[in-house]
């Protein structure tokens, strides 16, 4: 791992960030700023070539050496002058998100001061600057800040570098050991571990950050917590909605065993009907003569299954009982021994066995006895 770094001019001018349009007279300051082109480029010094080889790697570096804070603009480079000349760094704004656009460039997200934002409607700055680190091969690392400026293109290199007194100096190795230190103790990785490791693990973390911001998002969306709630307001409202499906509304709810048992005696009472229903139904076909005895069991299995059909077949059949004359006790007389020529087209029609049928024709002659 090479980690002697050099710090980097500016861009070349055609790489520097104009802020408004000059014949805009309402010009407002951007909310996104280009901080970085994508690829390879130089400065307008000549210096470079500065790579933009992994726009990603170098947001996910830039976010771990933060650490939750965000990152400075300051006016004409201030930050970096302040240890020179003692005077204060007041901030321009604040970049509070990192994005990779147009296909490599890194823009940030800016949180401007009154300030600033007067100065560039003004247009009293009209130029962004930015100051990030590289290797000695010109890879960039990470960005250190921004700036307003109207000299697009400073020389970075002396300005993030220069010591009271003396000329630029590239950065040391004690200060790049001091910052590999610091970001292997944040992740936990020893302190030998190569730079692609380092890399890797931090953007393996901010991937899976944006991965749980965006499953929170579908939470909140789910149980309908407003856009942009916090962590602690989605679970509030998970909790809350936990509490009303635990206490279901019992206008619109009952308990299981309360449907169970309804459900049961429903299913009694409408057995009962339906019973109650085919034994009418049979005794209307016993007056008619058209169920005998012995066929009352099938008739009754029937109607009860199906009452239309019973209704059907009751009226498209002939009479099974002799309808003659009837004998003192109104039953009808003792049969003769043989079944009639109806009684057989019956038997045939509906599978009964002819002598069975005798015999309960026969049981139903006065006595009970077979004529």
């Amino acid at each position: 791992m090479d980690t002697k770094h050099t710090t980097s001019p500016l861009l070349q001018a055609r790489h520097a960030v104009e802020l408004t349009d000059p014949m805009d007279v309402t010009a407002t300051p951007p909310e996104w700023i280009q901080l970085l082109p994508s690829g390879e480029f130089r400065g307008r010094d000549g210096r470079g070539p500065y790579r933009n080889a992994d726009p990603a790697g170098i947001i996910a570096t830039t976010i771990a050496y933060q650490a939750g804070a965000e990152l400075p603009m300051d006016y004409d480079h201030q930050l970096e002058y302040a240890a020179i000349n003692g005077q204060p760094a007041p901030a321009s704004g604040w970049i509070v998100e990192l994005a990779v656009k147009f296909g490599g460039e890194v823009w940030g997200r800016v949180r401007w001061t009154e300030k600033a934002a007067a100065h560039i409607r003004a247009r009293e700055y009209r130029y962004l600057s930015p100051v990030f680190r590289h290797t000695a091969d010109g890879r960039i690392i990470r960005i250190e800040s921004a700036a307003l400026t109207n000299v697009p293109n400073l020389e970075l290199v002396a300005i993030a570098s220069r010591r009271a007194g003396g000329e630029a100096q590239p950065h040391t190795r004690e200060e790049d050991m001091d910052l590999k230190k610091m970001l292997t103790g944040i992740l936990g990785l020893p302190a030998d571990s190569a730079e692609d490791v380092v890399t890797a693990k931090v953007q393996g973390l901010v991937t899976a950050a944006h991965s749980a911001g965006a499953g929170l998002a579908s939470i909140a969306k789910a149980i309908g917590a407003p856009d942009g709630a916090t962590a602690d307001a989605i679970a509030t409202e998970a909790r809350a909605l936990a509490s009303r499906v635990g206490a279901p509304d019992p206008a619109k709810f009952v308990p299981i065993e309360m449907y169970q048992e309804t459900s049961s005696a429903l299913a009694a009472l409408r057995k009962d009907v339906s019973a109650s229903t085919a034994k009418s139904l049979v005794e209307e076909a016993k007056t008619a003569h058209k169920v005998s005895p012995a066929m009352e069991p099938w008739a009754q299995s029937y109607a009860e299954k199906d009452p239309d059909g019973f209704k059907a077949w009751m009226s498209a059949s002939a009479p099974v009982v002799p309808t003659g004359p009837k004998g003192p006790d109104g039953k009808p007389p003792a049969g003769t021994g043989k079944l009639s020529d109806e009684e057989r087209a019956v038997c045939s029609q509906l599978g009964l066995d002819e002598a069975e049928y005798l015999k309960s024709v026969q049981s139903a002659a006065p006595g009970g006895k077979e004529a």
